[in-house]
């Protein structure tokens, strides 16, 4: 049984929750990106099934949208007629997979079940972003700013003077920065933070 977040339209949609529903599985389903964006901060981890045209706002865009908020929920985008191209181009936007509609009920319950592998892992990836986010906020501004110029590679001495500080300013804020994280190793703060920061 997997929990899943159906966006699509109509009666695809209608069809869609009810097979689902007759082969155990748990599908909540969504008429709009917008309305599946704005549940998005309290669903459960599942497995989305999410259509390239919805009728507010393009597939594509809800996809990188839901990526930037969730970690923990896999994505299985679907187009009606889609080429190669448009397959291809979801799964560079981040798409576990691609199934073309009209929809094979058996290949959409493979490609269900095979995404459930990544269910577990992806947990985990939610669990560390929320944990960097905490401790992101927990920084001074004048902290991130040393965090984010140390993070570029930069030595204590260039970051002092890009950020018209000390070098002694600059190996306090570092102690701040690992303690606040809990490491005793600032290239541990780099690395746990890296891709959150820019």
């Amino acid at each position: 049984m997997s929990r899943l977040h159906c966006n699509w339209g109509g009666a695809s949609r209608r069809h869609l929750v009810s097979m689902l529903r007759s082969h155990g599985h748990v599908p909540t389903p969504f008429s709009t990106g917008t309305d599946f964006l704005e549940a998005s901060h309290f669903l459960h981890p599942g497995i989305a099934v999410l259509d390239v045209h919805l009728p507010d706002m393009p597939g594509l865009l809800t996809l990188q949208e839901l990526l930037s908020r969730r970690r923990d929920i896999p994505i299985i985008m679907t187009s009606t007629g889609a080429d190669i191209r448009v397959a291809v181009q979801t799964i560079k936007k981040g798409a576990d997979d691609f199934v073309e509609q009209p929809v094979d009920d058996q290949i959409l319950l493979e490609t269900i079940d095979n995404t459930a592998l990544l269910l577990e892992e992806r947990i985990d990836l939610q669990k560390e972003k929320i944990r960097v986010e905490i401790f992101l906020d927990r920084l001074s501004k004048r902290e991130f700013d040393v965090l984010k110029e140390l993070a570029n590679h930069d030595d204590n001495y260039s970051v002092a003077k890009k950020l018209n500080l000390t070098v002694r300013s600059i190996e306090t804020y570092r102690s701040r920065i690992m303690r606040k994280c809990g490491t005793s190793k600032f290239a541990d703060a780099v690395s746990m933070c890296r891709g959150y920061i820019s």
